[in-house]
C-alpha cells in the first residue's frame, strides 16, 4: 500500500484502521508494517462478522464450498476438538443464510469459493460431468437460500470457568433453561408484535422468555415453531456446543433422569421436526449419541474416526498454511518449524495442522504451545489417576510412539457405540482423540485405527498430562533431584525420595498408590532426559517404576514399592520388595534392543509408614542379551 503522511492509503483508498500508518522515516514504516501484517491473523476473534469489519480485514480460510454438505437437508453432528473452527463455521452459516444488513454489506460473498465455483461450473455448463451438473445444482440452491433464510443459533457452551459438572436433571434443565431463553431473547420484539403468531402461542413465546412453566424437552423445537410462524418459512438449526449439556468426566456419573432429559431435547429438536430445513451440531465428543438421536432422520456423523465429505474444513492444509505463511512478516517463522509443533492431525484422507495453533504463531511470530494454553485437563487427568495401567500406556506411547507396537488402538466401529459401552481404556483413547490430543498414525481406512501424538505441541500437552497425575506438582521438590540429576547414583536417588517424603503431608499418603504416584511425579516432571516407566510389564509380573538413562549412562533403576500398616514391618517390607525384583525377573525389560546402551542395573525395594522409609538395594554388574524381534514393554 502507497503511504502518507495523513497515514491513509493510496492505492485502494481505504482508511480503515489496518491502513493507518504515520509515515516517518523507512525504518518506522517497516515496524508498523510488521505491526500491521501481524495483526491481521484472528486470535480471539469470537464473530464470524467480525473478519470482515470497516476498520480490518482478517486473513481467513474460506469453508463457504462445504455449506452444501449441511444445510440442505437432514441432521449433522459434526465432532472436532475445541479450537478448530466449529464455532466460526455455523457463524459462516448463520451470516450468510440471513445476515443483518450492516453485516451483509462487508461479507463480500462474491469473493468467496462457494461463488467462484458456481461462475467456474456455469462457463463450462455445455462440457460438465454428470458429478460436475449434481455439484452446481447444489451449489445454486445454496446461493438461492442466501440472505433469506431464518436461522436459530443456539449454543451450549460452558465457559473455561465453568467448574460444575452437569450430572443431574436439575442442573441440566436449568442449562436448557438458560440458553433457550437466551437465544429467545434474540427474536423478542419480531415475534411478540407479528402476526403469524396467535395470541396462546405468544403467551407460551412469553414463558419461554421467563423461563416459566413449559415443557422444557420441547423449548428448541417450540422456538423453531414460533419462528416458522412469522416467517412462513423452515428454519436452518444451527446448535454449537451440543455436548456441553452433559459435562461429566464419566458418563456413568451422569443420572438415569438427566439423560433422559437430553435424549427427549434432541429427539424432539431433531426428529420429524417440520419446522426445519437441516440441523447442524457441533461438540467435541458424542456423549450416548447412539442412544439420544436414534430414530432421526438422515443423521449424518462427521468425527476425527469418519470425517466424511467435512474432512478438510477444520484444520488448514499444507498448501494454505504455505498460503497464509506468504501473508506473514519477517523470517522468524518456515514451514518446517510449523510443520514440527502443529501438523500431523490424519482426518480422513486429510493431513491437517491445528488451525488456532497456526494462527496464534503467525500473529506473535514465534512458536509456542498456543493450543494446550487454552483449555483445563482436569477431567482426562482424574480418568488416568483411577487407572495405573492408562499411565502406563501413555507413558509408553509418550517416549516410543514411533514403535507400532506402543500405539494404542481403536476399532473404527467405536464411532458408532454408546460411549457408555465402551470399555474404560476404549472410552479414554477415544476422549484423547477427539479432544485433539491424538491422531490417527496414518490416512489408511483400516478397521482397527493405531493413535499417535500428531506433533511436538501434543507431545508437550501429554507430559503436562503425566506430570499433572502426580498428587502435586514439583516445581520445589524437584530441585531435590539436582544432585541425582549431576551424578546418578542410588544413594543420591534414595536421599531425595527421603527429603521428599519429610517435606508432604502424611494425609496425603495413605496407600501404596499414594506413594507410587508420589514418586512418579516427582521423576517425571525432574528428569527430563531420563525415561520414566511405571506399571510395566517384565518378565513374569508388572513392576512398579524404571527408571531409563540417557545414553551417555550406563545403568538404569528398576524400584518396586510396598507399603506398611506397621513401622516395625518396613526393613522386611523393603528386603520383600528387592528380592521380588529378582524373583518376577523384572531385570528383562533391559534386554529390549532400544536400552542396549544400559550395562547394569540397581535394584532397589522401598517400604513405606507415614513419613518412614526403609530400602535396600543391589548391583546386577552385566546384562546378558540375545536379541530378538520379540523383546517388547509390556
Amino acid at each position: 500500500h502507497t503511504l502518507f503522511q495523513d497515514g491513509k492509503c493510496g492505492c485502494c483508498k481505504f482508511e480503515g484502521a489496518a491502513h493507518y500508518v504515520v509515515a516517518l522515516n523507512n525504518e518506522d514504516k517497516k515496524i508498523v508494517r510488521r505491526h500491521l501484517e501481524m495483526n491481521k491473523f484472528p486470535v480471539g476473534i469470537h464473530s464470524f462478522s467480525q473478519l470482515f469489519g470497516r476498520k480490518k480485514a482478517y486473513a481467513w480460510i474460506d469453508r463457504s464450498l462445504y455449506m452444501k454438505y449441511v444445510i440442505l437437508q437432514g441432521t449433522t453432528l459434526i465432532l472436532r476438538p475445541r479450537r478448530t473452527g466449529k464455532t466460526m463455521f455455523l457463524q459462516m452459516i448463520a451470516n450468510f443464510l440471513w445476515p443483518s444488513k450492516p453485516v451483509k454489506s462487508m461479507l463480500h460473498v462474491e469473493s468467496w469459493q462457494l461463488y467462484k465455483r458456481i461462475q467456474l461450473l456455469k462457463r463450462r455448463s455445455r462440457r460438465l460431468s454428470s458429478e460436475e451438473q449434481i455439484e452446481l445444482d447444489e451449489l445454486l440452491c445454496v446461493w438461492e437460500m442466501r440472505g433469506q433464510t431464518p436461522v436459530l443459533f443456539i449454543s451450549f457452551s460452558m465457559p473455561e470457568s465453568f467448574k460444575n459438572e452437569l450430572t443431574d436433571l436439575k442442573a441440566v434443565e436449568q442449562v436448557v433453561k438458560d440458553v433457550v431463553s437466551a437465544a429467545a431473547g434474540e427474536y423478542e420484539t419480531i415475534l411478540l408484535s407479528s402476526e403469524g403468531l396467535s395470541a396462546a402461542e405468544k403467551q407460551t413465546f412469553k414463558r419461554l422468555l421467563e423461563r416459566g412453566d413449559i415443557n422444557w424437552v420441547d423449548s428448541v423445537k417450540l422456538l423453531c415453531k414460533f419462528l416458522y410462524l412469522h416467517f412462513q418459512q423452515e428454519v436452518v438449526l444451527l446448535i454449537d456446543e451440543h455436548d456441553g449439556l452433559i459435562n461429566a468426566v464419566d458418563p456413568q456419573s451422569v443420572t438415569s433422569e438427566a439423560y433422559q432429559f437430553v435424549q427427549l431435547l434432541w429427539a424432539r429438536t431433531c426428529k420429524d421436526n417440520v419446522y426445519i430445513i437441516s440441523c447442524i451440531m457441533t461438540g467435541v465428543t458424542r456423549y450416548l449419541f447412539s442412544g439420544l438421536l436414534s430414530g432421526t432422520n438422515n443423521v449424518e456423523v462427521s468425527d476425527l474416526i469418519r470425517p466424511g465429505s467435512l474432512a478438510p474444513v477444520f484444520g488448514f492444509s499444507e498448501i494454505e498454511v504455505k498460503e497464509l505463511l506468504k501473508q506473514a512478516s519477517g523470517k522468524d517463522l518456515n514451514i518446517e518449524d510449523l510443520k514440527k509443533h502443529y501438523n500431523g492431525y490424519c482426518i480422513g484422507e486429510e493431513k491437517l495442522y491445528n488451525p488456532w495453533s497456526i494462527m496464534s504463531a503467525l500473529k506473535h511470530a514465534k512458536i509456542d504451545y498456543y493450543w494446550t494454553s487454552t483449555g483445563s485437563v482436569g477431567s482426562i487427568v482424574k480418568q488416568i489417576k483411577e487407572d495405573s495401567m492408562l499411565v502406563s500406556k501413555l507413558q509408553r506411547l509418550f517416549y516410543f510412539q514411533e514403535t507400532e507396537e506402543y500405539q494404542p488402538t481403536l476399532a473404527r466401529s467405536v464411532s458408532g457405540t454408546i460411549l457408555t459401552d465402551l470399555n474404560k481404556e476404549d472410552l479414554f483413547w477415544y476422549t484423547l482423540l477427539q479432544a485433539g490430543y491424538l491422531s490417527p498414525s496414518s490416512n489408511a481406512q483400516t478397521a482397527i485405527l493405531h493413535l499417535r501424538m500428531p506433533n511436538a505441541e501434543m507431545k508437550n500437552a501429554i507430559a503436562s498430562l503425566l506430570r499433572d497425575v502426580s498428587v502435586s506438582a514439583f516445581h520445589e521438590e524437584g530441585k531435590e533431584l539436582t544432585k541425582f540429576s549431576e551424578t546418578a547414583l542410588p544413594h543420591d536417588l534414595l536421599a531425595a525420595f527421603e527429603n521428599i517424603l519429610a517435606s508432604s503431608s502424611f494425609r496425603n499418603l495413605t496407600c501404596e498408590e499414594s506413594y507410587h504416584n508420589l514418586l512418579f511425579g516427582l521423576l517425571f516432571y525432574s528428569l527430563s532426559s531420563w525415561i520414566v516407566l511405571t506399571e510395566v510389564k517384565a518378565g513374569d509380573g508388572i513392576l512398579d517404576l524404571c527408571l531409563v538413562p540417557p545414553r551417555s549412562i550406563n545403568h538404569g533403576f528398576i524400584i518396586v514399592l510396598k507399603h506398611s500398616e506397621k513401622k516395625k514391618d518396613l526393613e522386611k517390607k523393603a528386603k520383600d520388595a528387592q528380592k521380588q525384583i529378582d524373583s518376577k525377573k523384572y531385570g528383562m525389560l533391559f534386554l529390549k534392543r532400544e536400552f542396549s546402551h544400559v550395562k547394569s542395573i540397581y535394584k532397589i525395594g522401598l517400604a513405606f509408614h507415614k513419613k518412614e522409609m526403609s530400602y535396600t538395594w543391589t548391583q546386577q554388574q552385566s546384562i546378558k542379551r540375545k536379541f530378538s524381534q520379540s523383546n517388547k514393554i509390556g
